[in-house]
This record gives structure tokens, sequence and C-alpha cells, in this order.
């Protein structure tokens, strides 16, 4: 989103439908996994999560710039994983793979 759109009076979406969209993709990720992407081993979501080259790029420069510890790391790639997984509810394609 852009500012403006951020600081507009237009009101955004009701809490319920972003609640509705958090639920589905919560499903999704216990389907897929067995539990949230919050409780996932590091190793197994590492193993699982493919990311793009430009996103490897980015997180290696996080790494590299800020010195993140494997734990940043890992964090980072769990708050993209769920990103991913709310992007997919909201498209449609919700993979339980």
């Amino acid at each position: 989103m852009t500012f403006d759109e951020i600081s507009s009076a237009t009101p955004g979406e009701s809490s319920a439908v972003v609640r509705a969209r958090v639920v589905a993709a919560r499903r999704a990720q216990l389907a897929r996994q067995g539990c949230p992407n919050a409780q996932i081993e590091p190793a197994r979501m590492r193993a699982s999560l493919k990311l793009t080259r430009p996103a490897r790029q980015l997180l290696e420069r996080a790494v590299d710039r800020f010195g993140l510890l494997a734990r940043a790391h890992d964090r980072a790639l769990r708050v993209a994983l769920t990103i991913k997984d709310l992007t997919d509810v909201t498209r449609g394609t919700a993979s339980t793979s």
C-alpha cells in the first residue's frame, strides 16, 4: 500500500474479514505441516521453503548488514511463509502440500 492509501480516511477491511483470512491461513499451515508456522522446526522449514533468487539475496544482505543470527534468519523465514500463506488464502490458492 502507498502512504496515501494508508493515511486516507477510507475505511479498510473489517476485523471479521481479516480474522477469516488468518483462520484460513492457519488451517492451511496445520494441514501442510501439522503445526503453525511459529512452531515449525527450523531445519524442516529451511528444507521445505523455496525462496526466489531475489528473496534469498535480500535475506542474505540483511543477515550480512545487520549481523543477524540464525534465530533472526529463521524468524524472517517464518514471517515470509506466513505472508505467503495469507496471500494464497486471498488468491484462493492455499496449498496443503
